[in-house]
């Protein structure tokens, strides 16, 4: 069987420009009951944009609007590539600016893919110049309960995926909800308010986060799950950016595997590389109630971190109220935890304001670290302010190590 793109406008653009298109209609890759060997393009405007037939002409996709329906229920063999606006800008030198999506992106319940697995609210997967786009208000990013992934899932408000590794990516933008089930991936899961996946080495910039809700309700069993407000996990600069959509983490995640984490972050799930965190702000409750039997790290700006934080200031509450009894929890106003064996000033600058909040009764072992900067701080220096609440409320663990800055250092 062949690849598929299919669009409301243009399934596949080779080296057009496609300029103030506005697609209404719904777009629908359906489930014909089988197992497809074939790779899916699908955008609510274009879904597949690159080269033309003489190799310089690039698809250049601008100010179109999509405000229908985009939704693949079928099962497929190969990666997978939906957007609300283009399901897969193929090209490094490709420009896309000004785009919205103010529809429903869905994955229903019997999608299922063998491979990677690519879904955003404007942009499925971005591999070139990507310029103030917006997820707005009307814009659901969904994947259904019962739907799979393969290699690895990457769901984000404005983009599932960013593969670039120089380019900065700024003026992202997400108002809509983003509700999360896929489940199965092999190698990992990546949920972002605005970008769910952004690990090449791209740096993002001045991007935004105010929808309602950012909500994780699968199982994840196979592999590492990172959730950031801005983006699931970076290995490239963060900074100035800000989020302002509730995390909220009621799932199962049962993964015991040394180092392989459950990472949520107001900002940042997962900073993957010792490169910066700057200026980043979160104003929104960062909310875990759910159950692990592997590593669990809660901040409100990062998760884990193995790059330094300076700048930028945390008021939203984060709270635990969910069960970890098999590994240590390490919980953060800023970060959950840091790396070990570096020197110097490792977070710097940085204010926490908003309270942590330890209320549960399912919890009955291991150890919590709690603090108000920093859950587990492994070395080098932190210089910071919190003004936050540490409370405890209800808990039974093996050993509790709170602290105003630090739980453990």
């Amino acid at each position: 069987e062949s690849d598929c793109q299919i669009a409301g406008l243009v399934g596949n653009n080779n080296g057009g420009a496609v300029t103030n298109c506005i697609n209404e209609a719904t777009v629908t890759l359906a489930d014909n009951g089988e197992t497809n060997s074939s790779q899916a393009s699908v955008g609510g405007v274009v879904g597949r944009t690159q080269k033309g037939g003489d190799l310089s002409a690039q698809g250049d996709i601008s100010d179109c609007t999509n405000k229908g329906t985009v939704v693949c229920d079928a099962k497929l063999s190969e990666n997978v590539y939906i957007g609300g606006v283009l399901g897969y800008q193929v090209e490094s030198n490709e420009y896309i600016s000004g785009c919205v999506n103010n529809g429903l992106v869905k994955l229903g319940s019997t999608f299922a893919t063998e491979k990677a697995l690519h879904l955003g609210g404007v942009i499925g997967l971005g591999k070139g110049k990507i310029e103030n786009c917006t997820n707005g208000t009307n814009g659901v990013v969904t994947s259904e309960d019962g739907c799979t992934g393969g290699s690895y899932i990457c769901q984000g408000g404005v983009v599932g995926r960013l593969n670039n590794t120089s380019r900065t990516y700024s003026g992202l933008t997400n108002a809509g909800n983003i509700i999360a089930y896929a489940a199965g991936a092999g190698t990992g899961s990546y949920i972002g308010g605005t970008v769910g996946r952004c690990d090449e080495g791209a740096s993002l910039s001045d991007c935004t986060n105010t929808g309602g809700k950012l909500e994780y309700l699968g199982a994840t069993e196979t592999c590492p799950l990172h959730i950031g407000g801005i983006v699931g996990q970076s290995k490239g600069t963060v900074t100035s950016c800000t989020n302002a959509t509730s995390i909220l983490f009621y799932a199962d995640y049962k993964l015991n595997s040394s180092g392989k984490y459950l990472s949520i972050g107001g900002v940042v799930g997962r900073q993957n590389a010792n490169v910066e965190i700057s200026n980043n702000i979160n104003t929104a409750a960062v909310t875990y109630d759910g159950y692990a039997t592997g590593y669990v790290a809660l901040g409100g700006i990062v998760g884990y971190c193995d790059g330094p934080i300076s700048g930028g200031e945390n008021s939203g509450t984060v709270s635990f109220t969910g069960q970890a009894n098999t590994q240590n929890v390490p919980i953060g106003g800023i970060v959950a935890r840091t790396p070990g064996s570096k020197s110097g000033d490792r977070i710097t600058g940085v204010k926490n304001s908003g309270n942590i909040i330890i209320n549960t009764t399912t919890q009955t072992k291991k150890e919590l670290f709690v603090g108000g900067i920093v859950g587990h701080h492994q070395s080098a220096n932190v210089s910071a302010t919190n003004t936050g609440k540490v409370e405890v409320t209800s808990l039974t663990c093996s050993l509790l190590s709170l602290g105003g800055i630090a739980g453990k250092a």
